[in-house]
């Protein structure tokens, strides 16, 4: 168990170090929920800037720049795998959550949308 000065000297180095803290922090979420690579080894900060320069900043979903948005991209992955499949909003990526990362539901939806 950590101790009041470990925790205080935590939270100092953080303010420090707010991109290395944030690294740390992503790595560690991902690594948690089990977020992998094609090659099964787990996905990091490194494979995320790859893959936010392959998407050119942009969801793979809707197409918005990380500009006009007002949180970060997603690591959407495949939740029986964990495999890793692209960065999304946060919009795009409840709706593929929403829809239970169906593709007939999505769709049928667009259809529905297209009065089909």
């Amino acid at each position: 168990m950590s101790s009041e000065r470990d925790i205080e000297r935590a939270t100092e180095w953080n303010k420090a170090h707010p991109e290395r803290a944030n690294s740390h922090k992503r790595n560690y979420n991902w690594k948690c929920r089990g977020v992998l690579n094609p090659d099964n080894t787990p996905f990091t900060t490194i494979d995320y800037d790859r893959a936010y320069q392959m998407q050119q900043g942009k969801c793979a979903g809707c197409g918005l720049h990380q500009m006009e948005l007002t949180g970060c991209f997603h690591a959407d992955h495949n939740h029986e795998t964990g495999i890793f499949r692209m960065l999304l909003c946060m919009n795009c990526n409840r709706a593929l959550g929403h829809a239970q990362d169906s593709p007939a539901i999505l769709r049928k939806l667009a259809d529905r949308l297209e009065g089909k």
